[in-house]
């Protein structure tokens, strides 16, 4: 169960821009949030093209050097970044992948994910199709990622929980709609997009948009917890207000009240959740529902008449 982290999520509002004015653009979010001290900056799909410059001559160049400014500026402040560029591929000169990095706080390339959905539009223009769903480690907990037209394959979402991701980051084109709401929920993962021309957000394992860019600001702000707890209401309600009583402000609850689910979250280094969920007993939402299934599976053996 890991610990808070500062996200900020940023928009590339930036039509008719060329990749020349977008980098000017991604040099000022970065001055902007070096006060805000991050721990993960996401920026979006192929970030350089938002603006609609695609055939730009230089283009080759200024993935480059966008990758060395990201690069740079996670050494400089001491955070992780999600960007996505477009990435040569090695294999098939001319042809390209559609990449997000996860960049860590030295500045290393911990982990790349090639856009494994590819749309007609780009299949034509030399963009190659992924092979395979990627999480990355890094020490604010476990990054999933998925681009844009990927939003689309559930199954590859199911895959990223499977494989023990805490934070999908989603860099896209678009917004996304309530099927990043659904699919936090359903998966009990923080789900981070960064997107062209629209809303980027942050929202929460229980399906709540926590933060949002908007007609005024160009990037969103939220602190998470990766790998927080979830549990149902039952059997926890009076174990609750006790918790509360003796932690305070120690500990931070999310709600979904309609669903009778919440995330516990210490919000001090000294207190480990764990030390909260031994001392209380406390079940998982997931422990909850296992013991639930077995308990009805008992119940059909002695009653196979009730199949």
């Amino acid at each position: 169960m890991g610990h808070s982290a500062r996200v900020i999520t940023f928009s590339a509002v930036c039509p008719g821009k060329r990749q020349e004015q977008v980098l000017d653009m991604l040099r000022r979010q970065l001055n902007e949030a070096g006060n805000c001290s991050p721990d993960l900056l996401c920026f979006p799909e192929e970030v350089l093209i938002a603006g609609g410059d695609e055939a730009n001559p230089r283009t080759p160049e200024n993935n480059r050097a966008a990758l060395e400014l990201m690069q740079k500026s996670a050494r400089e402040m001491h955070t992780n970044i999600v960007v996505g560029l477009m990435e040569p591929s090695d294999d098939y000169p001319g042809d390209f992948y559609n990449t997000a990095y996860v960049i860590g706080r030295g500045g290393d390339i911990l982990g790349r994910y090639h856009k494994r959905h590819i749309t007609f539009r780009g299949l034509p223009n030399h963009i190659l199709p992924g092979g395979r769903v990627v999480t990355v480690d890094t020490d604010i907990g476990r990054i999933g990622l998925m681009i844009c037209f990927d939003v689309g394959w559930r199954e590859d979402w199911q895959t990223l929980e499977e494989m023990g991701a805490e934070i999908v980051v989603w860099p896209a084109a678009y917004h996304g709609g309530n099927l990043l709401n659904a699919y936090a929920a359903l998966h009990m993962y923080y789900v981070v997009s960064s997107v062209w021309n629209g809303t980027s957000r942050v929202i929460d394992p229980l399906g709540n948009t926590e933060a949002e860019s908007g007609q005024w600001v160009d990037s969103a702000s939220s602190v998470i917890d990766p790998g927080a707890p979830i549990f149902h209401i039952d059997h926890h309600w009076q174990p609750l207000h006790e918790i509360l009583a003796a932690y305070g402000e120690r500990l931070h609850i999310r709600w979904d009240s309609p669903g009778n689910v919440f995330e516990l979250a210490s919000r001090d280094p000294s207190l480990p959740v764990e030390e909260v969920v031994r001392r209380y007993n406390l079940l998982t939402y997931r422990d909850y529902h296992t013991n639930s299934a077995a308990d009805n599976a008992a119940v059909l053996r002695t009653h196979p008449d009730a199949l």
